[in-house]
């Protein structure tokens, strides 16, 4: 795979580098300086938004519409999420199951399992799993006739 370096993505993209400004939309008497960069980890433009400054914006600064400031975010989080998204699902493996059923007998055991999740916010199954591998361990073996 050929990957580009960040100057390459500096040089293809004039953005980079660059510092814009957006008027504040509640008061026009107010702008944000937006200084754009390139974000090697996320792979994508990353918009870097001042808090809001009184006055007019300096004459050097260009403007930049709020459509493309908001698209630049959201480009971000999209990239940032799919790359997320495809290292989590390369990471996965099939998880073995088990499937668990109580008689009347034991349904005392499947109300205390839930009594327990909802008062410590453990989920059922890893409970479960912690109190059959105690068992495993420390109950005595069973003989087979």
């Amino acid at each position: 795979m050929n990957e580009l370096s960040v100057a390459d993505i500096e040089n293809f993209n004039s953005q980079v580098g660059k510092t814009y400004y957006v008027l504040c939309p509640d008061n026009e008497k107010y702008y944000r300086s937006v200084y754009v960069r390139y974000n090697p980890f996320t792979q994508a433009l990353q918009p870097h938004i001042s808090n809001p400054v009184y006055g007019v914006p300096p004459a050097e600064l260009e403007p930049i519409s709020p459509l493309q400031l908001s698209r630049s975010m959201r480009t971000q989080i999209q990239s940032t999420y799919r790359r997320t998204l495809s290292k989590l699902n390369t990471m996965k493996k099939p998880q073995k199951t088990l499937h668990i059923s109580f008689t009347q007998d034991t349904e005392d055991m499947y109300f205390e399992l839930m009594r327990q999740s909802s008062r410590t916010l453990v989920p059922v199954s890893p409970l479960g799993r912690y109190y059959m591998n105690y068992g495993m361990k420390h109950a005595p073996k069973p003989q087979l006739v």
